[in-house]
């Protein structure tokens, strides 16, 4: 299990085969995904109070709790189904203007670009594109059903001593 680094995986992987099982800290991955929340800005403040967003946030939270084979499956169908009342909500909303809306629904989208991109990967006429971290690395079904660490934060901790 190690962070979330694309060199140190490539090397690592380079050095012991493809058949060692790579992990990816699921504390890591969910950084990774909130500090994108910081860069596309507006989005961010806007969603701190509106239950939709927060249900669509946990449910690509639960993403790492998929089977790896139906990710794309459960993914696409969120997309398809919550971002709607996401996108609705939003409209909705009496408190922001129509750029304030615009600049939102643009953050919310470059947020799911960046998921697609790095962690989910994109839908193409031949099915899904492969993402830069695939879904074997970030997901933690396995883990979590054979009790073992799903980061490596115990060993952060033992090293910071």
């Amino acid at each position: 299990m190690m962070d979330f680094e694309h060199p140190m995986i490539k090397e690592f992987r380079g050095a012991f085969g493809r058949s060692v099982l790579v992990q990816g800290c699921q504390v890591h991955l969910f950084r990774n995904w909130r500090k994108n929340f910081g860069e596309v800005g507006n989005l961010i403040t806007w969603a701190c109070n509106q239950q939709s967003f927060s249900q669509f946030s946990r449910a690509l939270h639960g993403l790492c709790y998929v089977p790896v084979g139906e990710i794309w499956t459960y993914y696409f169908d969120m997309i398809d189904v919550q971002l709607e009342k996401v996108l609705t909500e939003l409209d909705n909303n009496q408190n922001l203007d129509y750029d304030e809306k615009d600049a939102c629904k643009e953050s919310l989208r470059a947020h799911l670009d960046y998921l697609e991109r790095n962690y989910i990967g994109r839908r193409v006429r031949t099915g899904t594109s492969k993402a830069r971290f695939e879904p074997e690395i970030w997901n933690q079904i396995q883990n979590c059903l054979e009790g073992r660490p799903l980061s490596t934060n115990r060993n952060e901790g033992f090293h910071s001593r």
